[in-house]
């Protein structure tokens, strides 16, 4: 009876041993996952950051398109305005050569050469 006895002490032995081997890789099981979760929220973090950071490009994207749209409707209106101005300036031109003419005219009046009359 002292052997079985014997037998098993050592198989309980064993057993303890086992169990507490077993105890210890579930605590190295729970750490990892805890370092896992730990890990996934910054994951999230991240991608919530990134995510943030892309709605604010996209936002500056448009802004900026819509405002070269306008710089190319002012442009237009640059050109449309330098058409009006070299319109203008012709017209002076002319209206200057007439003028010119006209006092052309007054100086010969003036100097007696009436045939113009």
């Amino acid at each position: 009876m002292s052997s079985a006895a014997g037998i098993q002490s050592q198989s309980m032995s064993e057993l303890n041993a086992t169990v507490d081997q077993l105890s210890v890789s579930v605590n190295e099981i729970a750490e990892n996952a805890t370092q896992l979760a730990g890990v996934a929220a910054d994951t999230k973090s991240d991608s919530d950051m990134v995510e943030s950071k892309m709605q604010e490009t996209v936002a500056v994207s448009e802004k900026g398109r819509k405002d070269m749209e306008r710089v190319g409707e002012a442009l237009s209106n640059i050109e449309v305005s330098i058409h009006n101005l070299e319109e203008a300036v012709n017209k002076v031109g002319t209206a200057s050569g007439e003028i010119v003419q006209i006092i052309k005219l007054i100086g010969d009046i003036a100097d007696g050469r009436t045939c113009y009359l």
